[in-house]
């Protein structure tokens, strides 16, 4: 069986900084649980997190306010980076929060990241063993490791591309390599970054197989992640619907993307040109106003034009674009008329 875990809220936050709002986070909880996905990501867990715009969270108690009150079958978890919280600032599970937590490590924390990662099964969550890079470890360090998941039995242990340098062939060696050794009935995760647009086209590969294996496939709506993105939640959905069973509802996780995620990528825009105007002026101070304003709105444009504009759905497309191309001419014209006014 696979289910589908979004990542949205916690490897979106890369991007603007975690600093979703307090609204934007329950807004996108419940329309990714209106769309159905199995699994939700609400953030991180961070020791001294206080922020409550920010899906960074001091305290499992902390991220309660987010959830609904009927979580209708969804599981709800949250990650811990091995190193950043001590154990006794995770509350035991009381059925008011998340239920299942990531612990993501290095290679060289292995043994310390497993006894914390026991003493949180202790606590009564399920725990999802998620090594980073993988996909970097030999054959002989990856059997090891699947020992220490058996001994403990946990409830999903990951196959993670952080690089999102994995071709089809790497995948399936190393899917097959854990599947024959792994415990019957730990879960698979895999999570991948697109560096080398890759992630759509492997995660089909593990759909097509012929595995008793349940698996987890992270996405995140947009792509939104680190360094190339992650696999987009709106993309996998429709797979799936059209290629396996229809069991997602596509339209919440489009509005997720038109009215919280587009809106982030348009102010990183806006800055990045906004920085390299302002570079551009003090480097090159004796240039005409004519070529400065040829220079500027030329960057602005090459700049503003980087923003996808793909759609799943038309008419989400054709309203976007129209409200992008007005914004970005004003924007245009303001930026011109400011920075004009010191030359």
């Amino acid at each position: 069986m696979i289910s589908i875990l979004d990542c949205t809220l916690r490897d979106g936050g890369y991007i603007n900084d975690f600093n979703f709002g307090r609204k934007c986070i329950s807004e996108i909880i419940s329309s990714l649980a209106q769309a159905k996905i199995e699994i939700i990501e609400c953030g991180f867990l961070k020791s001294g997190a206080n922020d409550p715009d920010k899906s960074l969270f001091g305290s499992v108690s902390a991220i309660a306010m987010h959830l609904p009150d009927n979580k209708d079958g969804t599981m709800y978890v949250a990650m811990i980076a091995y190193g950043d919280i001590p154990i006794e600032e995770i509350e035991p599970y009381d059925g008011t929060s998340i239920s299942g937590i990531r612990l993501t490590f290095h290679e060289q924390d292995i043994d310390r990241a497993f006894d914390f990662a026991n003493r949180l099964s202790d606590k009564g969550y399920k725990v999802f063993i998620q090594p980073v890079g993988t996909a970097t470890y030999t054959d002989k360090a990856l059997l090891d490791l699947i020992e220490k998941v058996n001994t403990m039995h946990p409830f999903a242990f990951y196959l993670v591309d952080t690089l999102g340098t994995m071709y089809k062939n790497n995948l399936l060696r190393m899917f097959y390599l854990v599947d024959n050794n792994l415990a019957p009935d730990v879960r698979v995760g895999f999570h991948s970054h697109n560096n080398l647009q890759l992630s759509f086209s492997n995660a089909q590969e593990l759909i097509g197989l012929n595995s008793k294996r349940n698996i987890i496939i992270d996405s995140s709506v947009f792509g939104m992640g680190r360094g190339a993105g992650n696999l987009c939640t709106e993309l996998l959905t429709q797979y799936i619907n059209e290629n396996t069973c229809e069991k997602y509802d596509i339209i919440p996780i489009l509005e997720i993307m038109d009215e919280h995620i587009l809106p982030v990528y348009s102010i990183a825009s806006n800055r990045a040109t906004r920085d390299i105007c302002i570079r551009r002026c003090v480097n090159s101070p004796l240039k005409s106003a004519r070529q400065t304003r040829f220079c500027l709105q030329s960057r602005y444009r090459a700049t503003a034009n980087t923003t996808p504009h793909y759609r799943v759905a038309m008419h989400a497309r054709f309203r976007r674009q129209s409200r992008y191309r007005a914004t970005r001419d004003n924007r245009i014209r303001s930026c011109l008329n400011s920075l004009l006014k010191f030359l």
